[in-house]
């Protein structure tokens, strides 16, 4: 049975992006994705619309990329909300990542409802609402992790 909710539309013109190697697509750092190994990787000086790049160590696994401490993922996406698959590698060991918005530190009125002071905390497997901006447009993403203790599976958009 259709949902009607005629308040809500979807402004995203970006499609939603796996970071697993299964799936991965549009991705702007230049080094190879190797599946499973623990890899450095970079961020261009420019990211096209709707790619991203990882920056720092990653292991890229399956279904999911897992950063290391300080690593970095930088995403150029065209929405008004922005959401991301995550889990914590352990069961009951939460991590975190800073999240910035087009260079400058998220305001509280671009918050997602998951992002407290401009960090995510990652407790358990689920959705978490990073940005939510008045209308679509372009912007620049960037995350940067506070530990290894997340693993990343997919961004969606609104």
């Amino acid at each position: 049975m259709p949902v009607d909710n005629p308040t809500y539309r979807v402004q995203a013109r970006t499609p939603e992006t796996y970071l697993g190697n299964w799936r991965i697509a549009n991705i702007a750092s230049p080094e190879t994705i190797r599946q499973d190994v623990s890899t450095d990787y970079s961020i261009p000086i420019s990211i096209p619309s709707n790619y991203f790049a990882l920056g720092g160590t990653w292991t890229v696994g399956y279904e999911y990329a897992r950063p290391a401490p300080k690593a970095k993922l930088s995403f150029r996406f065209d929405a008004a909300e922005v959401f991301l698959v995550m889990r914590p590698k352990t069961k009951g060991v939460a991590g975190g990542f800073r999240v910035i918005l087009d260079g400058k530190p998220l305001s509280v009125d671009n918050a997602g409802e998951d992002v407290k002071n401009g960090v995510v905390k990652v407790d358990v497997d689920r959705l978490y609402k990073l940005i939510k901006l008045t209308a679509a447009g372009e912007h620049t993403l960037e995350l940067e992790f506070l530990d290894g203790t997340i693993e990343v599976y997919a961004f969606t958009f609104g």
